[in-house]
């Protein structure tokens, strides 16, 4: 279908001028261009207080769980975050939600405990003698309820994972434990 001359020119809706349709322009796309120029366009829709179709706001400030300290985070996040740093995060985190028995084994003495075993038994397991691999630091008193053998080197022992599930006290309740 062939359109009439009378199409090729319009009027901006935004400065009047008169322009004419590009040639890369079809005459589908023509039909429903208003504006001589995308400058036009920014001008029209600033002078009618219109954003971009996608546009959800700027910034948001939200306040801290931890400190009440207000913080800024992007739109896109204000629905998720909740803390204004790490330091408030990892704080909200533990907030008396991990047992002592967590704390202990997540501190540096534990760990040099586990070390010093593993050392002491040469990365063997005692039980089948297999070297290196996955190993555990067993405690041959629980854990649990041995309260002052925790961190007593004559206590522990090197384990494979096999020969630590194996033990009468893996993985079992602390009610279990105390009947030990």
């Amino acid at each position: 279908m062939r359109y009439p001359k009378l199409y090729l020119n319009k009027t901006c809706e935004t400065c009047g001028n008169v322009f004419e349709r590009k040639p890369k322009v079809t005459y589908k796309q023509w039909a429903t261009t208003r504006f001589c120029s995308p400058a036009c366009v920014s001008k029209w829709r600033f002078g009618n207080k219109i954003k971009h179709p996608r546009w959800k706001g700027g910034p948001v400030e939200k306040e801290c769980a931890i400190c009440s300290k207000m913080f800024i985070v992007s739109r896109a996040r204000s629905n998720t975050a909740r803390f204004c740093s790490y330091a408030c995060k990892v704080a909200a985190q533990d907030n008396n939600v991990s047992t002592e028995n967590e704390k202990v084994r997540k501190s540096n003495r534990y760990k040099e405990w586990r070390k010093e075993v593993f050392q002491r038994d040469d990365y063997m397991c005692q039980i089948c003698g297999e070297r290196g691999g996955h190993l555990h630091a067993d405690h041959i008193q629980p854990f649990a309820v041995f309260y002052e053998s925790r961190f007593d080197l004559d206590n522990g022992r090197t384990l494979c994972v096999t020969c630590h599930k194996l033990t009468p006290t893996y993985g079992k309740p602390v009610s279990y434990v105390k009947g030990f």
